[in-house]
């Protein structure tokens, strides 16, 4: 499992010009209680990983899964796949073509 690091959130916290811009950007320890909560229904990520693959055996996989996700977190260091995010805009009311 490859780590990728860069222009990260690593580098927005230890960057002066940057940390007044985001110095509302927290992040706190996941617990094992959110990853047995999952919704094994949603879509899968960049990643291409099936929530149901983890919400299954949640119970079994808890621990280890938020070692590796707070661990990330604390270091700044993520899968790059995990750095990248998909935006759909959805229409929501007035002229659909505006």
């Amino acid at each position: 499992m490859r780590l990728c690091t860069g222009w990260s959130v690593k580098a927005i916290l230890l960057s002066k010009d940057m940390r007044h811009e985001y110095s509302d950007v927290s992040f706190t320890p996941i617990k094992e209680i959110q990853v047995c909560e999952l919704n094994a229904h949603k879509a899968t990520g960049n990643d291409l990983f099936l929530p149901r693959l983890i919400k299954e055996p949640s119970q079994a996989i808890a621990s280890p899964v938020v070692s590796i996700i707070n661990t990330a977190t604390a270091q700044c260091r993520w899968l790059s796949k995990w750095k990248k995010g998909q935006v759909t805009p959805l229409f929501k009311k007035d002229e659909q073509m505006d």
